[in-house]
């Protein structure tokens, strides 16, 4: 699994990617609770109660609500 830090336009950390080894991707805040997930074999972005959102990997608007402008 690797963990990769999303940071704004002025650095500050909004949350993390965890790549999964098959593909799959958890997508967190910085306080590490689960925003969403996206499955790359059905190729479906989920939000954390696993629930379909989106078709393909939208998994960067899952950190909107953490960015405050």
């Amino acid at each position: 699994m690797e963990r990769i830090p999303v940071k704004d336009s002025n650095y500050r950390l909004v949350g993390y990617y965890e790549n999964q080894d098959n593909g799959d991707k958890v997508v967190r805040d910085p306080t590490g609770r689960i925003l969403g997930y996206y499955v790359k074999k059905s190729n479906w972005t989920l939000d954390p109660n696993r629930r379909m959102i989106a078709i393909g990997d939208v998994t960067g608007l899952l950190f909107r609500d953490v960015i405050s402008f």
